[in-house]
């Protein structure tokens, strides 16, 4: 083991380089800069509306599968992280699960 870190159990993981987006079991989002694998820096916390269940990050925009509000859209290039107001209620999740983007 290279280094720990534990938010109250982790529900959802994205990597990108050596950034980590975690949803904990808790309802927070975390991202932690692993530069240094060892000694993980927690960049930013934030809290979800409910259970976080899944997240994909692509360029400043984390995308979270939440089991209040359905589909979450933050924006992390002005915070880590800032809700950009868009949610999707559960029922347009395709088959009520999310789905994987490009």
């Amino acid at each position: 083991v290279l280094g720990r870190y534990d938010p109250v159990g982790v529900a959802s993981l994205w990597t990108e380089q050596d950034l980590v987006y975690l949803g904990a079991r808790d309802g927070t989002l975390h991202v932690l800069d692993l530069t240094a694998p060892y000694q993980p820096v927690l960049l930013g916390k934030a809290a979800a509306a409910g259970f976080p269940s899944a997240i994909q990050v692509v360029g400043k925009t984390m995308f979270v599968a939440d089991s209040q509000v359905g589909l979450r859209i933050l924006d992390l290039e002005i915070g880590l992280p800032q809700s950009l107001g868009l949610s999707l209620p559960e029922e347009a999740l395709v088959g009520g699960v999310p789905w994987v983007l490009p």
